[in-house]
């Protein structure tokens, strides 16, 4: 079933890992796959949160300014230039955040694929990446 936006708001906010744990002192150990100095994920991690947050925030710079593109009339040049800057950048943002998201995705924590293709993970998986929230499964 799939999850719905309002469920994926309020994981992706709160919590002990909530947005206090999108500091940036944890990408060397996530990255070196250190998870003992990783704090313990709920059901959302703490780059899922932030790449959700960032494509939001990328997903309404893109759409305010194609709309200013789209009626370019009542704006001046100086503007519509910017905008253009604007929505270019948020594209390739956008682009270049995916393309992080699908590597991670894929290969560099193998197993997780599944997990995005078809919402289900190994108990395994599960333990070592979220334990948090494998706990809570298990416990509930």
């Amino acid at each position: 079933m799939p999850i719905s936006r309002r469920t994926f708001l309020k994981a992706s906010v709160g919590g002990a890992v909530g947005i206090s744990a999108l500091g940036f002192d944890l990408k060397p150990a996530y990255a070196a796959h250190e998870h003992d100095k990783v704090p313990p994920a709920g059901k959302y991690n703490a780059g899922q949160k932030l790449f959700f947050w960032l494509q939001s925030l990328l997903g309404i710079v893109f759409v305010a300014t194609g709309l200013l593109l789209w009626f370019p009339e009542p704006f001046g040049a100086g503007l519509l230039s910017t905008m253009r800057l604007l929505h270019y950048l948020a594209t390739l943002a956008g682009g270049l955040l995916l393309i992080v998201h699908v590597y991670l995705g894929t290969l560099a924590y193998p197993g997780t694929a599944r997990g995005m293709i078809d919402g289900k993970v190994t108990p395994a998986w599960a333990r070592l990446h979220h334990p948090r929230w494998s706990g809570e499964r298990v416990e509930h």
